[in-house]
């Protein structure tokens, strides 16, 4: 709702009523490990022969071709999938309620014959969460297990002020300055009672039904000079002052500490393995700042067909430092120092195209990380995408892209040393579209 209380300032206010639903459950089969004469067969009745000949460079007479695991051979031979689904109590299930009223003003007016405008308001949510899933209890010695669905109720609420100012000193140029304070719900899978155990890779992940949201205060100041029409030459400087944060905890903890069955592990690890145990906790804090530049140009100023070209693209810098509790400090989990976007692009009437490169650098995974490493991140990523699209008519449309052009490599690394963890790509994706619109 809306009142204009002057021609220029207008008072609005209003709320909001959300709620969501996550709900999960899993089924186990009855037959999980080899028995008996199960474990006695020839290899190939389990496997299949394959052959790396092909790029490698190998000595004359090598043999290049080797036994691997046929894994539909070995499912037939054991009849795994012979036998009913079980329930296995992976059921977890999580509803939130989100309610909230702000109350605004907005307002443009001059200043010393310069033109001010922005809006300054607060808003009040109040976020009711009701999670469940089973949990496991051991009493006695030696410890009996029963297990127990549970229901765990949270909730909080945020005042959230902020203020929005733009002064134009030319009519080319505006200064922004803005400051809010800000929260960002948990996913609903974080906030599960329950959890997964996986034998065979020796981990156990839990939810933590009382995550606090992530929390912060922002400050932001820019400059912006629209030099032409469509083009843009801004910087803006900005502080986040954190004051909770989401992140994972993973330790090594042996399985018959973790109060879990051993029914779970279904042959496939001993109880006293060590697993890593990763929860979802609240960070204590600490502060963001960087810096963006940010450009865009039609280059309507050359001749011809040069002048449907254009760019747009930006560089951000960020330093950040977070408190992981008794961990220590480090940047922030999924925060790269230095991202850059550059696009190349062409328009021409119905006919569109444009080369995108997206550049970030080296970012954090969890800290400390798994196995006894310092940390887990990714190393620097780029990427090259592509698209173009031609309109027929106003009501069809054909359109090509392609993604991850140049076959960019993911590469994950574990401790300070930066060890490799896990070299991969996914290879390039190419999608051809044909659009009809009435």
């Amino acid at each position: 709702m809306a009142y204009d209380w002057s021609d220029s300032l207008t008072f609005k206010i209003g709320g909001e009523y959300r709620t969501y639903g996550f709900e999960t459950f899993g089924l186990t089969r009855t037959k999980t490990s080899p028995t008996g004469a199960d474990r006695l067969t020839g290899v190939d009745s389990i496997g299949r022969v394959v052959s790396i000949g092909d790029g490698v460079s190998a000595g004359a007479g090598s043999d290049l071709s080797f036994i691997v695991p046929d894994i539909s051979k070995i499912a037939d031979f054991l009849s795994f999938y012979d036998d009913p689904l079980v329930p296995n109590r992976s059921e977890r299930e999580v509803d939130e309620t989100d309610k909230g009223v702000f109350l605004q003003a907005d307002f443009n007016t001059t200043v010393g014959g310069l033109v001010l405008r922005g809006n300054a308001g607060i808003r009040y949510a109040q976020t009711e969460v009701t999670a469940k899933g089973w949990q496991t209890i051991a009493v006695g010695t030696p410890p009996v297990t029963t297990y127990d669905y549970v229901t765990t109720d949270n909730d909080y609420d945020d005042v959230l002020p902020s203020f929005n100012l733009a002064l134009e000193p030319r009519d080319d140029v505006v200064i922004r300055l803005g400051a809010a304070k800000v929260m960002s719900r948990p996913t609903l899978g974080d906030l599960t009672p329950g959890g997964s155990v996986s034998p065979t890779t020796r981990t156990v992940s839990y939810g933590n039904p009382l995550l606090d949201p992530f929390r912060a205060t922002n400050y932001d100041f820019s400059v912006e000079w629209y030099f032409q029409n469509e083009g843009l030459l801004a910087a803006a400087v900005f502080y986040k002052d954190i004051d909770s944060f989401i992140t994972s905890e993973t330790v090594g903890i042996p399985y018959n500490q973790l109060g879990l069955p051993n029914e779970l592990l279904q042959g496939a690890a001993s109880p006293t393995d060590i697993f890593q145990v990763t929860r979802r906790l609240n960070g204590e804090g600490g502060a963001l700042k960087g810096i963006e530049v940010q450009y865009q140009q039609p280059f309507t100023f050359l001749p011809g067909l040069w002048s449907n070209f254009g760019f747009t693209g930006n560089v951000t810098w960020v330093d950040s430092e977070v408190s992981y509790g008794t961990a220590g400090k480090n940047r922030l989990t999924g925060q790269s120092k230095n991202t850059a976007n550059a696009t190349l692009y062409y328009e021409d009437g119905p006919f569109q195209a444009r080369v995108s490169v997206a550049h970030r650098s080296q970012y954090l995974l969890s800290f400390p990380g798994a196995n006894g490493n310092s940390e887990e991140g990714v190393n620097d990523t780029t990427n090259v995408d592509a698209s173009l699209s031609y309109e027929f008519t106003p009501n069809l449309t054909f359109s090509l892209e392609g993604i991850n052009l140049t076959d960019a490599y993911t590469d994950r690394y574990v401790d300070v040393t930066n060890r490799v963890s896990d070299y991969r790509h996914t290879g390039r994706e190419i999608a051809v579209g044909l659009r009809w619109k009435y």
